[in-house]
């Protein structure tokens, strides 16, 4: 998998279906989102190149509950002993206390919808793991010790988790 730098602290680890990125953080590495089921070598495969180890990884943001955003978390905090951060409003179905509610897709939606779930079965992509949610992140909190760079002006600005309105609940 292709790994490319889009910033001076972040990069993206780009899959078929989805892609995670890394940040720097002062003592380690966050990870936004983990791929789909059974990407877990290859993410901590890419962290090794970025120079870290698994006990780097500190932090997971989980954008959302969509099984290629989450699906590899429970490998990764099994691995590493990240903690995992999600919106609020995700975080009881990451977590499993609740259930993901049905998207009301339109007709292409739905097609496009079918045809990966079927990738997915044809490529024996393991069933999703829930993960405990350690931060519940609100609409304008900032992320534990993620700063970034701002060019041209040199800048530093605190990462924010907004909320969008959208088909998910959440979004980072």
């Amino acid at each position: 998998m292709d790994l490319t730098q889009v910033s001076p602290t972040v990069w993206q680890l780009a899959f078929p279906v989805g892609h995670v990125h890394f940040v720097r953080l002062p003592d380690g590495y966050a990870l936004i989102d983990t791929a789909v089921p059974g990407s877990a070598p290859t993410i901590l495969n890419a962290l090794t190149r970025l120079g870290g180890r698994s006990p780097d990884l500190r932090q997971i943001v989980l954008t959302h509950s969509h099984i290629d955003h989450m699906g590899s978390a429970a490998d990764l905090v099994r691995a590493t002993g990240a903690r995992v951060l999600a919106g609020a409003l995700d975080a009881p179905v990451i977590s499993g206390t609740a259930v993901e509610l049905e998207p009301a897709y339109t007709a292409p939606e739905r097609a496009l919808h079918e045809q990966i779930m079927a990738g997915f079965a044809e490529a024996d992509v393991r069933p999703l793991q829930h993960v405990p949610v350690d931060v519940e992140l609100h609409d304008g909190d900032t992320v534990d010790d993620w700063i970034r760079r701002l060019p041209p002006s040199g800048g530093w600005r605190r990462w924010r988790w907004r909320r969008c309105a959208s088909r998910t609940a959440s979004r980072c």
